[in-house]
C-alpha cells in the first residue's frame, strides 16, 4: 500500500459512509465528499440513481462500488493538487491531506508556506517563499532546503518534519 492508500483508509473510516444531518453545512454527504461542497461530484448522480432504484437502506447497504469514485476524487482535488507524492513523508503528508480535506487546498498549501518561512531562520538556511496557496517548485525547493537542514547538529529528518507540522498545526490554531 502507498501512502496515499493509507492515508484515504484512515480519511473514510473518520469520515464515515453516510450522513445527511440537517445541522451540517455540508448537508448529504458520502465519504465526507459534502453535496453542497462538491455538487458536480459525479458520486451523487450514483447515490441519487440507486435511492430511487433501491430504497434508502439498500442504498446504505451498496455504497461500496462508489469506492473508486471516491479514491479518484480524493486523489485528484487534493493529494495531486497539492503534490503530495513529492513529500514521501507520511506524517506531513497526512497533516496536509487532512487540512486540504478540511478547509480547503489553498489554506493547506498557505500553512505550508508560511511554516517554511518561519522556520528558515531569518532566510539563512533558504529564502523566503511567496504565500500563494499553491505548490510549486519554489515550495518544494524550500521544503527541500528545510530537510536539508536535518545534518545540523541536534536534528533529523524526523524532528525537521515534526516540527514543521507542529507549526502547520499553530497556525491552524491561530488562523
Amino acid at each position: 500500500m502507498n501512502n496515499f492508500e493509507i492515508l484515504i483508509e484512515k480519511l473514510i473510516i473518520r469520515e464515515g459512509i453516510y450522513s445527511n444531518d440537517p445541522n451540517d453545512k455540508g448537508g448529504e454527504t458520502v465519504y465526507g465528499i459534502a453535496r453542497k461542497r462538491h455538487p458536480g461530484w459525479e458520486g451523487w448522480e450514483l447515490i441519487d440513481e440507486k435511492k430511487q432504484s433501491l430504497g434508502f437502506l439498500a442504498m446504505l447497504s451498496n455504497l461500496n462500488d462508489l469506492y473508486y469514485k471516491v479514491y479518484d476524487f480524493y486523489k485528484n482535488e487534493f493529494w495531486n493538487k497539492l503534490s503530495l507524492d513529492k513529500f514521501n513523508h507520511i506524517l506531513l503528508q497526512e497533516e496536509l491531506f487532512d487540512t486540504a480535506v478540511n478547509q480547503g487546498v489553498q489554506k493547506a498549501a498557505t500553512y505550508l508556506q508560511i511554516a517554511l518561512n518561519l522556520l528558515n531562520n531569518g532566510q539563512k538556511h533558504y529564502l523566503d517563499i511567496s504565500i500563494d496557496g499553491g505548490v510549486g517548485q519554489k515550495t518544494l525547493g524550500a521544503f527541500n532546503a528545510y530537510l536539508n537542514t536535518s545534518n545540523m547538529k541536534s536534528r533529523s529528518i524526523d524532528m525537521n518534519i515534526k516540527t514543521l507540522v507542529k507549526v502547520i498545526n499553530g497556525l491552524q490554531f491561530v488562523t
